[in-house]
């Protein structure tokens, strides 16, 4: 497109990029525009706003030579503004040089050069990132120690794969951190290793499953060892047991087999007497071994319940039955023997008979027995050492000699009883029952011949247990007996 205004060739643009001239007006014109660019062709001067327009041809002009395209203007003077083409059927629109419409906004140079710089620093922000990440995975010598121990390892599993040695090395690889994981260049060979033996423990629990064979109330067991297979494998490994719902109806079938042996057991119970313990700890142990699942297919229960409700009061009133007949034994026992009351203190005691009178008549060791007064019932049995005679000993220790054999007792000599009376002297203890072993009592009572020793620091008196005191002691270790 030429431009109206400078005559330069404006190409497709809207604006003249030479003067700025808005083209839009011509445009919009082209037989007046194609006028233009005949060659020969008249330049039309516009025409008033107010002026009818002239035709573009009049007879009288026709003979007058064509008037030139372009004045030259002088050259010192501006120039002026050219008359745009008027479009057809309209009138004509006119931009002076002096104030041209602003042509579109053209990319300037500097933006191409401000887009290289920017292309280049983010270039430059990508090296220096790819550089930093590549310095941050890099491996210390420590965690390259560690990746090459873990490599060596797996190199080193042997063909029959250890599971011990494979769970180590997986818990090895998985205490590294990911920079080094991606370093592990076998660790296919160690997910390989750690897939073998999963296999080997699947079929493991399928062969245990397969093995429970036909169900009865023995098959416990096999069930027990299938299920607790079962349950040790990882639950990612338990979706790959096929015959699970194998192992599942066959405990199923043992837990109703075994319900049925608890009924049956609990219907044979019959007369309940105290002679049914044995029975009743059948059942008992039977029920107790079902799942909760198998109680409640016992349906007799609350006979079993009744029933050992019942052998409760027998055992009951047997245990009372025995009761009163001990205490009549252990009356009866005591009848025969010397006793004295304390009423103050409510206790009552029981010597052999062969206990001196005074105790001052001669040295003994014998047992005797102390109950409640009121209740009859058993509070201790003790020994008294006497030692009797005309000089002191100051004992502080016995010596039995049972039939050559020696017990050994002692007693702070502080706690020991010293007194005298016409020439006579005594030294007297009680040991308690805590004190002394029951045993050494009844090897006296069965014995050829007992010495006792009263041993002092620097003395020392022996006493002979006589048959009498023998018998004594007897008679004690059978009331003693009773309540035990």
């Amino acid at each position: 497109m030429i431009c109206p205004n400078c005559g330069k060739d404006a190409g497709e643009s809207r604006f003249c990029p030479d003067c700025g001239t808005r083209l839009e007006a011509a445009a919009n014109a082209p037989e007046t525009t194609a006028a233009l660019n005949e060659p020969g062709g008249p330049a039309e001067a516009p025409t008033a706003a107010n002026e009818p327009a002239v035709p573009a041809e009049t007879p009288a002009a026709a003979n007058e030579p064509a008037a030139p395209a372009e004045t030259p203007a002088a050259a010192d003077a501006p120039a002026a503004p050219v008359p745009q083409p008027q479009p057809v059927g309209g009138s004509y629109a006119y931009y002076p040089a002096s104030a041209p419409v602003a042509p579109a906004a053209k990319k300037p140079k500097s933006k191409k050069l401000l887009l290289g710089i920017l292309c280049g620093f983010a270039a430059l922000v990508l090296l220096i990132g790819v550089s930093s990440a590549a310095k941050k995975n890099a491996l210390t010598d420590a965690e390259k120690a560690a990746v090459k121990s873990l490599v060596s390892s797996i190199d080193a599993l042997p063909g029959e794969k250890d599971e011990k040695r494979v769970n180590e090395l997986m818990k090895s690889y998985d205490a590294l951190q990911k920079k080094q994981q991606k370093k592990v260049k076998n660790y296919k060979k160690l997910t390989k290793a750690e897939k073998t033996i999963n296999k080997k423990k699947v079929q493991a629990v399928e062969d245990a499953i397969n093995s429970i064979g036909t169900v009865t109330v023995d098959s416990g067991d096999a069930i027990l060892t299938a299920k607790a297979k079962y349950e040790d494998l990882p639950d990612e490994l338990k979706s790959e047991i096929k015959s699970a719902d194998k192992l599942t109806q066959a405990q199923a079938t043992y837990e109703n087999l075994c319900a049925e042996q608890v009924i049956k057991l609990i219907d044979g119970l019959g007369e309940i007497t105290l002679e049914s313990k044995g029975k009743l700890d059948e059942v008992e142990a039977s029920y107790a071994a079902l799942s909760d699942e198998s109680k409640k297919l016992v349906t007799n229960y609350d006979k079993y319940t009744a029933a050992n409700k019942k052998y409760g009061e027998l055992e009951e009133a047997e245990k009372k039955r025995v009761e009163a007949e001990r205490k009549k034994k252990f009356k009866a026992a005591l009848s025969g023997l010397k006793h004295h009351s304390d009423s103050i203190r409510g206790l009552t005691w029981y010597e052999p008979n062969s206990w001196p009178k005074y105790i001052n008549s001669r040295s003994y060791f014998l047992p005797y027995i102390c109950c409640n007064s009121q209740t009859g019932e058993f509070v201790a049995m003790n020994i008294r050492a006497n030692y009797t005679g005309d000089d002191w000993v100051f004992w502080k220790k016995i010596t039995v000699n049972v039939d050559g054999k020696n017990y050994y007792l002692s007693a702070n000599y502080f706690d020991i009883n010293h007194d005298n009376d016409y020439g006579d002297v005594w030294e007297t203890y009680d040991f308690n029952e805590l004190q002394f072993d029951v045993d050494m009592l009844r090897a006296i009572a069965k014995s050829k011949k007992t010495v006792v020793r009263f041993e002092g620091d620097h003395y020392y008196k022996d006493a002979v247990i006589t048959d009498s005191d023998k018998q004594g002691i007897k008679q004690i270790l059978a009331a003693y007996d009773l309540v035990q």
